[in-house]
């Protein structure tokens, strides 16, 4: 369900967060009114000043914004930035920053329950270390259109370590109304090259699931 609501900047506040260790953010209206005066021109999402770490693209940053407020339904196999691909069962919708929201520094977005989902997204194989520590970290918020309640997403590395989020969006605790956390969550390097996997859990179905944006993985 895509809703056409603006969306866009942000400011420190409390919120409702999923697992793991999260920093609330939110969004403001004021803020969301002021960024929303930038040029709809077609060109790369937003950089996250906080930087990749050692991905190659985590925040999405070199992929070209989606126009019109998103790219819908986007099916397994679907290469929607250079180090990022989609994983089935179904779809994920990959969001700018026009339309239903905007993530912190509006950096690009990916709804994890695409059009229909729920789908999921995969990074390129990246360097690691065997046995040494790594911290993956990223925005975390729900997509307030319609069921469920809780969104769900399993974070997995290698196919073989993983973890899960959810995230509840009653009382407006969504994205649509600026609300986000930093999520992190720490795995041991068990090979020399290492995949990152974000899937939702949802039901089947569904349109508006987990939202993730401004990924990063960096070295303990």
């Amino acid at each position: 369900m895509r809703l056409r609501t603006l969306a866009l900047a942000f400011v420190v506040a409390g919120g409702m967060v999923g697992l793991g260790s999260a920093a609330p953010l939110r969004v403001s209206p004021a803020q969301r009114q002021a960024q929303g005066t930038r040029p709809m021109t077609e060109g790369d999402c937003p950089p996250s000043p906080s930087g990749s770490g050692i991905l190659a693209d985590g925040d999405f940053s070199q992929a070209i914004e989606p126009q019109n407020g998103g790219a819908f339904g986007l099916r397994k196999g679907t290469v929607f930035a250079p180090d990022w691909i989609v994983r089935g069962p179904r779809t994920v919708d990959f969001y700018g920053f026009s339309i239903e929201w905007t993530a912190p520094n509006g950096v690009c977005s990916v709804d994890l329950d695409g059009s229909p989902g729920p789908g999921g997204i995969r990074h390129a194989l990246f360097p690691t270390r065997r046995g040494a520590t790594y911290t993956v970290s990223f925005l975390f918020s729900g997509n307030g259109g319609g069921a469920p309640t809780v969104k769900q997403m399993t974070l997995r590395v290698d196919e073989s370590q993983s973890t899960t989020f959810s995230w509840n969006t009653s009382g407006s605790n969504d994205a649509q109304n600026g609300n986000w956390t930093l999520e992190t969550w720490q795995f041991k390097a068990r090979r020399p090259m290492t995949g990152l996997l974000f899937e939702s859990t949802d039901p089947l179905g569904g349109n508006n699931g987990p939202i993730v944006a401004a990924i990063s993985v960096t070295k303990d």
